[in-house]
């Protein structure tokens, strides 16, 4: 499978495969791909905590292993912005803190896309309400439907990071 990264794609119109992306995000480390089954209980869960929902019982993680230790986690979660698709690079910190958020695919008007600035703004964030709009995230201006659907993403997926731990 191939991801486009917004950077990357401007400056090379190339894709980069998951491997890349993975070894970008988190350097010299091995990737050890991990399905997640969720549970209804999780499911309604993650519903009660963000107001949105998982649409898919089955989420994959790719942890990253440096010296038999993980030091963080990847998920690549696909949801809709307003009406197409768009897929984040969410990765944890095996602290629970974010290290990265990242568009990997964007189908929207280009126009609604979400800078690398902006978010940064997730980097070394761990609580909840950190990951809010209007609380701990600062909206944009003409992209706010872009930048909830960034920021719901980012609070399922360190949810779904916490089930793992449990």
């Amino acid at each position: 499978m191939l991801f486009l990264p917004f950077a990357q794609a401007q400056a090379s119109k190339s894709a980069l495969s998951r491997d890349a992306v993975l070894t970008r995000t988190y350097p010299n480390c091995e990737f050890k791909r991990n399905p997640i089954t969720l549970t209804s209980d999780q499911r309604k869960e993650i519903k009660s905590m963000t107001g949105t929902e998982q649409r898919s019982p089955i989420v994959f993680s790719y942890d990253a292993v440096k010296e038999g230790k993980v030091v963080g986690t990847v998920f690549f979660d696909t949801h809709k912005v307003r009406t197409l698709p768009e897929i984040l690079l969410v990765a944890i910190k095996a602290d629970g803190k974010v290290h990265r958020v990242e568009v990997i695919n964007f189908k929207e008007p280009q126009e609604y896309l979400p800078d690398a600035a902006w978010l940064a703004q997730f980097e070394g964030k761990d609580s909840d309400e950190g990951l809010q709009l209007h609380r701990g995230i600062h909206s944009i201006t003409g992209c706010t439907l872009s930048a909830r659907a960034a920021s719901d993403s980012v609070r399922r997926m360190r949810i779904i990071h916490g089930f793992r731990a449990e």
